[in-house]
């Protein structure tokens, strides 16, 4: 199933995002669990991928910036 959101704004270091249990702001983006990588749209906005063929793209965040927090 696929489902595209409008425009939901993301801010670093306040907002956070649970995605099936886990708090990505609490992972090493070094060690993401099994099922899970990291990508780059072509504007450098972060792309989480999921499950096979789930993502989520949080545009106008990289993602050194979504860490850094």
């Amino acid at each position: 199933m696929s489902r595209k959101l409008g425009a939901i704004h993301f801010e670093v270091g306040i907002d956070t995002l649970l995605v099936g249990g886990l708090d990505f702001a609490t992972l090493d983006p070094a060690a993401l669990p099994a099922g899970y990588s990291l990508s780059a749209a072509g504007d450098g906005s972060l792309v989480i991928n999921f499950d096979g063929s789930d993502t989520i793209t949080i545009d106008g965040v990289t993602e050194s910036e979504f860490w850094i927090a």
